[in-house]
C-alpha cells in the first residue's frame, strides 16, 4: 500500500430501504422488508477505502443522536479516521429513504440532507490543515456550491476525485472541471453534463470526449450492466460488468469511485483499475447494505478471477 492520505468530504446519512417481497405495486401497501444501514455518498466511499486499507479521513457532519453515533462507530470500525466528523446539536442525522423493486433497482427515493448545510466555509476553515495534509481529495455533490467553491479556491493543487451523486447536483462542479483529476458520473449524469443522448457505445465515447474537452483529466462513466467506460487524453477503455444477482443497487457507484481511488493510490494500470472497480461494484450489488462489510482487495480479486475463469 502506498503511503498516500485520502480526505473524503461530503454526506453521511442513514439509509432506510424498503424491499418488496414480490413485484412492486404503486399507490398500495406492499409486503416486504425494511432495513436500515449506514450510507451517504462520501461516507460510503470512505468506508470502502477503509476496508481496502487506504489511509482515509472523512470530513462530514451528523446529528448528536443515536443515528449519528452509529454512523461514526461503524465508519470507524471500517478503518476510517472519523475525528473530523462533527456531531451537530439539535439536528437529526441526515436520512435517505428509498423504495426498491423486486430486482433491487430503485423506484423512488427521498433524501433529507438539510444537515449538510453545516459543511460551510467556517466549518471548512476549521478543517484547513486536515484537508491540506491530504494527497487526494474525494468530494461528493451533496456539498453546497459555496463549500465546493471554497475547496477549489484553496486546494486545487490536490488530486481531486468527484462523485456527481445526481443530475441536479452534478452541475455544481461544472465551473471547476479544469481542476478535477477524475469525474465519476453515471450515464444519465453524463448525458446531462454533455447534452448528449447516450444510447450506445459511440454516443458514450462522444460524451466522454466532451467531458475531457471541458477540462477534466479522467472520466469514469458507469452504465449498469454495460459496465464502466474510462476516458483520458491518451486512452479509452470499456469493460462490461460481470453478471450478478442484484440485491441492492444503493452504494454500487460509491464502491466504483473508492476502487478507482484505491487503484490510483497503488499505481494500478487502467485495465486493472476497471476490473477492480467492477469487482467492487459486484460485491456491493450482492449485499443488502450500501457497503459490503466483506469488501477487501483479496475478495474483489478472487471474485473477478472466478468470473474470468468461469
Amino acid at each position: 500500500m502506498e503511503d498516500k492520505k485520502v480526505i473524503v468530504i461530503g454526506g453521511s446519512n442513514m439509509d432506510v430501504q424498503g424491499f418488496p417481497d414480490d413485484s412492486f405495486t404503486l399507490r398500495d401497501s406492499n409486503p416486504g422488508q425494511v432495513s436500515q444501514s449506514c450510507g451517504g455518498v462520501a461516507r460510503n466511499i470512505a468506508e470502502n477505502l477503509g476496508r481496502l486499507e487506504v489511509d482515509v479521513c472523512l470530513i462530514s457532519v451528523v446529528g448528536n443522536d443515536a443515528n449519528g453515533k452509529t454512523l461514526k462507530m461503524i465508519t470507524r470500525q471500517a478503518g476510517v479516521d472519523v475525528k473530523d466528523i462533527e456531531q451537530i446539536n439539535g439536528k437529526p442525522t441526515s436520512t435517505y429513504l428509498s423504495i426498491l423493486d423486486g430486482q433491487g433497482d430503485m423506484i423512488a427515493a427521498i433524501n433529507d440532507m438539510a444537515l449538510l448545510k453545516n459543511i460551510n466555509i467556517p466549518f471548512l476553515e476549521k478543517k484547513f490543515d486536515v484537508i491540506n495534509n491530504g494527497d487526494y481529495l474525494v468530494l461528493d455533490a451533496n456539498l453546497s456550491q459555496n463549500a465546493i467553491d471554497y475547496i477549489f479556491d484553496h486546494f486545487s493543487d490536490k488530486k481531486i476525485y468527484v462523485d456527481t451523486v445526481s443530475i441536479p447536483k452534478s452541475q455544481k462542479y461544472i465551473k471547476h472541471f479544469q481542476h478535477i483529476d477524475c469525474l465519476r458520473p453515471n450515464r444519465l449524469e453524463a448525458e446531462f453534463l454533455t447534452n448528449t443522448k447516450i444510447k450506445n457505445d459511440q454516443d458514450m465515447d462522444q460524451a466522454g470526449k466532451k467531458l475531457l474537452d471541458m477540462g477534466i483529466k479522467k472520466v469514469i462513466i458507469c452504465w449498469g450492466k454495460n459496465g464502466i467506460y474510462f476516458y483520458s487524453q491518451d486512452q479509452s477503455h470499456h469493460m462490461t460488468a460481470p453478471p450478478v444477482d442484484i440485491v441492492n443497487v444503493t452504494g454500487a457507484g460509491d464502491s466504483v469511485t473508492a476502487a478507482f481511488v484505491y487503484a490510483d493510490v497503488n499505481n494500478l494500470a487502467v485495465e486493472s483499475s476497471i476490473s477492480f472497480a467492477l469487482g467492487a461494484a459486484a460485491l456491493t450489488l450482492k449485499h443488502p447494505k450500501s457497503c459490503n462489510p466483506n469488501l477487501s482487495h483479496s475478495n474483489i480479486t478472487k471474485y473477478m478471477e472466478e468470473y474470468k475463469n468461469a
